[in-house]
């Protein structure tokens, strides 16, 4: 029942911060151009992998006890992969253009810098600029 909870975790986590993403608008971790079809694969990720879990996993008679450190570990991997893929994942699919990081995205911090820059472009402009502040 591990590899179900840390998948289930994992669906959850995913569609949620894509609904976020289309939500604020923060393009440089959303999957999809247009935040309508963002919100619409969050929810079905979210209420599939919810029906998925719960019709499929079939628990013991005296219910889903005694798995608190299975459940820890399914909300670390499932919920880190997630995280981790939705940063790498629009970063590869827009490395090929190889744009310069934005300048209107440049002039923020924290999350206001992902609305226009995946976080390749901001990782490689904090490198360039460092690089330049050695010179």
């Amino acid at each position: 029942m591990v590899w179900e909870s840390i998948l289930l975790m994992f669906c959850i986590s995913l569609g949620t911060v894509q609904i976020a993403a289309s939500w604020a608008d923060l393009k440089g971790i959303s999957f999809f151009k247009n935040e309508i079809a963002g919100y619409v694969f969050g929810a079905l990720l979210v209420i599939g992998s919810f029906v998925w879990f719960f019709a499929t996993v079939k628990f013991g008679q005296g219910g889903p006890k005694g798995q608190h450190d299975d459940q820890a570990l399914s909300v670390v991997l499932g919920g880190g992969s997630a995280l981790l893929i939705t940063f790498v994942l629009p970063s590869l699919m827009r490395l090929r253009s190889f744009r310069q990081p934005s300048e209107d995205g440049l002039s923020v911090d924290g999350l206001e810098a992902l609305k226009e820059n995946t976080l390749f472009e901001l990782i490689r402009y904090k490198r360039s600029s460092h690089e330049k502040g050695k010179e």
